[in-house]
């Protein structure tokens, strides 16, 4: 029998890289971008994110995973996952209204292989500038909202 997914989440785009973009190659056609959108009442979203950023980690090459939010994840947690954590660079800012900023810089830098945040929403402008960093940085995103 197969597996069921709690009804409390929902992903909006595929989590997986195209093809073209897995090879280091820029897709000109794709999105760059995955988002999450996690209820408020589901404390358990890093189940669903952690195995994502263990895979992304896998395939950086030398290249960083950065995590940007204003909550720290544990070290252990994530070696668990299977996370290389030399891999990952971790942003905590003071303040969240820097977190699209932030997440942007780090898209278009070409340093990150994948760049995740974990913010309340992006507007629909913000999600197109970040696919166009993301392109330019070749780097692949993943933004985790909250929603009621």
């Amino acid at each position: 029998m197969a597996a069921t997914l709690p009804l409390d989440f929902e992903v909006t785009t595929p989590l997986a890289a195209t093809p073209s973009v897995a090879k280091g190659v820029p897709a000109s056609n794709s999105d760059h971008i995955t988002e999450l959108l996690v209820s408020k009442y589901c404390p358990d979203y890093l189940q669903l994110l952690l195995p994502m950023l263990s895979h992304q980690s896998r395939i950086a090459g030398s290249r960083w995973i950065t995590w940007i939010a204003n909550s720290k994840l544990d070290k252990q947690l994530l070696e668990s996952f299977g996370v290389d954590t030399q891999k990952v660079r971790f942003v905590y800012p003071r303040d969240t209204d820097v977190i699209f900023d932030l997440v942007e810089e780090a898209l278009v830098a070409g340093n990150s292989h994948c760049v995740v945040a974990v913010n309340e929403n992006f507007l629909a402008e913000q999600m197109h500038l970040l696919n166009s960093a993301a392109k330019f940085g070749n780097a692949m995103g993943i933004l985790v909202s909250h929603r009621d």
